[in-house]
């Protein structure tokens, strides 16, 4: 089952959201022992790994894009990316989790916002990359990758009724 990098970003967005509430019903009140069970419990759920994500969904684009020999070096240079800014990802997340126990309201927006930055920060940096790599490919690649990026971005939401 292949996984769209947009989904993964939905999902992460989802754990960090469900994490913030988590942490924020499990601060515990003082003197309360109760509480640190459930923190743990809540930083748990937040723990993850982008990059195993990222490698899965390498190994996807990699055979649904079926790169060449020739391709390569912009593969390699598209995928270098990816990595990195799944290792940054997990950076963020992590000091996000890390600190959810000592933050206030602000201290958490702030934090997502951060995350939130990070993100788009490695989209940008995506962009260049894959749009070498884009230019190489034949016809039929093209094809798939803009069905792998765009067609496959809209699955699983509800089409507007009307």
């Amino acid at each position: 089952m292949r996984t769209s990098f947009r989904n993964i970003m939905i999902a992460t967005s989802a754990i960090i959201a469900l994490g913030t509430f988590a942490a924020s019903a499990a601060t515990p009140a003082p003197g309360d022992a109760s509480g640190t069970t459930i923190q743990a419990a809540a930083t748990t759920a937040t723990d993850h790994d982008m990059s195993g994500k990222v490698e899965q969904r390498i190994a996807d684009l990699h055979a649904t894009l079926k790169i060449t020999n020739a391709q390569q070096p912009q593969w390699d240079a598209f995928t270098a990316i990816m990595r990195a800014n799944a290792a940054e990802m997990d950076k963020a997340f992590q000091a996000r989790v890390d600190g959810m126990p000592s933050m206030n309201a602000l201290e958490n927006m702030e934090s997502y916002a951060e995350v939130s930055m990070k993100h788009a920060q490695g989209m940008q940096k995506m962009v260049p990359a894959f749009r070498a790599l884009y230019a190489v490919l034949d016809t039929d690649q093209r094809k798939s990758a803009d069905t792998e990026f765009v067609d496959n971005a809209h699955r699983g939401i509800d089409k507007p009724k009307g």
